[in-house]
């Protein structure tokens, strides 16, 4: 179960001669406000930017980098040492105000060991190579309170001899649309490896 603070700011340039057939939006998430979490007696710290472009009024494509920090042994210091580092690619499709599909066709992340023991802090991080397909809906309940629902399913294949993973995931939660820049989400995720994983 996590909790979601998202800040949204949205800067347009001015467009030149040479760029009239484009526009371009600088959308950052979470820069300044990140997203804690607490999962193993752990507590960790996430970051994300996102450069998104608006190819259509229905597609847009993202640049997204992610880090995430947690603490080390014995101290709650959420920013000690690296948990997570990405860089991914998206498509998105919007058909309409309540449906969008997404595709990222690659992602590259660096995971680190969830501290537990001193020889964790020194373990060199798994490489791994994601390709990811989801779904999201949204339906309005009420003023500016929305149900949400996300269905993705992602195929991992790990830079070692761990064998390579699809693994599915559902997000069900409420988004309070605080303003126009500002949106709180509160929700669930479950995670499912459904091919590849050991028995």
């Amino acid at each position: 179960m996590g909790v979601w603070v998202t800040a949204r700011q949205i800067a347009t340039l001015t467009e030149s001669t040479s760029m009239k057939a484009s526009r371009l939006a600088l959308l950052l998430l979470g820069v300044g406000l990140p997203h804690w979490g607490r999962a193993q007696y752990h507590v960790n710290m996430w970051t994300r930017a996102t450069l998104s472009y608006a190819a259509t009024k229905k597609i847009r494509t993202d640049a997204e980098w992610q880090y995430r920090r947690q603490n080390g042994i014995d101290d709650h210091a959420m920013y000690r040492d690296p948990l997570m580092l990405s860089c991914r690619t998206w498509i998105h499709y919007q058909p309409g105000k309540n449906l969008k599909v997404s595709i990222s066709p690659f992602a590259l992340f660096s995971n680190y060991r969830i501290i537990q023991h001193a020889a964790d802090e020194e373990a060199v991080p798994g490489q791994e190579i994601r390709c990811t397909a989801a779904a999201e809906v949204h339906k309005q309940l009420y003023g500016k309170w929305y149900a949400t629902a996300r269905f993705a399913a992602e195929y991992r294949m790990w830079q070692s001899s761990q064998p390579n993973v699809v693994r599915t995931s559902l997000r069900a939660g409420v988004r309070y649309e605080a303003g126009k820049l500002l949106h709180v989400i509160a929700y669930n995720e479950w995670l499912s490896n459904v091919a590849g994983a050991p028995a």
